[in-house]
């Protein structure tokens, strides 16, 4: 297939590129106006070639390039009439510069407060980078009872930031949603409906080995009416030979195991099954030897 490289010039704007035009006429987008970030530029043919880009810096506004290890601060002249590759914009909002001020001031107030409150580290981070962060969701911890899943607590600090009560109250008038936290807690609820889940799966797994075991004396005892009649038994007067269980070899579980020979020992084998104490999460199947 052939491949060649386009060459021709494509201008584009630095700042306020307004994109309400293009988007469907049903968008909950407010703000439609972007400003360049930055730019890839690629030099040479559609088969080889080195690549550079340009970057702004947000503090200051200053732009810089980036050529491998070689970092240059250029004007913005020269990132506006580069050859661009790939562009890269992002929304322009004043008013969420103005917001996240604001919050900022507020939080080096440090009045005193009686509670704190606890938010959505991913949503926080939203709300950071992103000119509509949308409302508050602190369910990303919180279970739909309102407490902390089980699973999740013990890296709840993971999940959560805790805001002075000024901070939380602006953010909440400001953009909704919630629930508002002040207190962590394990969900009650969840923790029971979690122990009789792992208590069911005990329950489902012990009876899987017992059916597999008594399964395979039925099958050639009590359906068949005799272990030779379909050739699943030891021939007559030979005496039977251990089942070899095979599970899957993961770290933790058992391979091979020899389980006691049957007849004539059920409720023994029953219990010897029963001890190996392992949750079979992948079963390959038994066989039966009789060499």
């Amino acid at each position: 297939m052939y491949s060649f490289k386009i060459n021709s010039h494509v201008a584009f704007p630095l700042e306020g590129l307004e994109l309400r035009p293009f988007l469907a006429k049903d968008s909950p987008s407010q703000i439609t106006t972007y400003d360049l970030l930055s730019v890839i530029c690629h030099h040479g043919t559609a088969g080889s070639g080195h690549y550079i880009a340009y970057c702004q810096n947000v503090i200051n506004g200053q732009w810089y390039e980036f050529d491998d290890q070689y970092v240059t601060e250029v004007h913005e002249t020269v990132v506006q009439n580069a050859e661009a590759y790939v562009l890269f914009y992002r929304k322009s909002s004043e008013e969420s510069v103005r917001e996240r001020q604001k919050v900022v001031d507020l939080a080096n107030m440090k009045e005193p407060s009686l509670l704190q409150f606890y938010i959505s580290r991913e949503w926080l981070n939203k709300f950071n980078t992103f000119t509509e962060p949308g409302p508050i969701s602190n369910h990303t911890f919180l279970c739909q009872h309102g407490g902390i899943p089980p699973n999740k607590y013990h890296y709840i600090d993971d999940l959560v930031v805790i805001l002075p009560q000024n901070v939380w109250e602006y953010l909440y008038n400001s953009f909704g949603g919630g629930p508002a936290v002040n207190h962590l807690y394990v969900c009650a609820i969840c923790q029971v409906e979690l122990e009789a889940l792992a208590k069911r799966r005990k329950v489902e797994i012990d009876t899987f080995i017992r059916a597999v075991v008594l399964g395979f004396h039925m099958t050639g005892q009590g359906c068949s009416h005799g272990w030779g009649r379909e050739g699943i038994g030891p021939p007559t007067g030979e005496p039977a030979q251990p089942i070899r269980m095979s599970f899957s070899s993961q770290k933790g579980f058992i391979t091979d195991r020899n389980i006691p020979p049957f007849p004539g020992g059920w409720f023994q084998t029953i219990q010897q099954v029963k001890k190996l104490d392992v949750e079979v999460l992948g079963w390959r199947g038994y066989s039966w030897s009789a060499g």
